[in-house]
């Protein structure tokens, strides 16, 4: 289904191809919603979703905006504590 976690990860997975292409604002909606979903379905301090975290930091330092990366870095690193 659309909330599946193996749906999830595909989606996180095409995101992550797209940003290698260098396409970021496809990528960065990818991201987002794989996040917010994961966020819906496994919790906020799951691991998947501190992953999905991850990713949308790395895309957003690789688009320079590099204040909302660390702010999305410190979050998933406190979150696994």
């Amino acid at each position: 289904g659309e909330d599946h976690p193996q749906t999830l990860g595909s989606l996180n997975t095409l995101a992550s191809l797209l940003h290698d292409q260098g396409y970021l604002a496809d990528a960065e909606d990818l991201f987002r919603e794989a996040l917010e979903k994961r966020k819906a379905r496994l919790g906020e301090d799951h691991p998947k979703t501190l992953s999905s975290l991850n990713y949308l930091a790395l895309l957003l330092t690789a688009q320079e905006r590099v204040a909302e990366a660390k702010d999305l870095f410190c979050e998933a690193l406190e979150k696994r504590k």
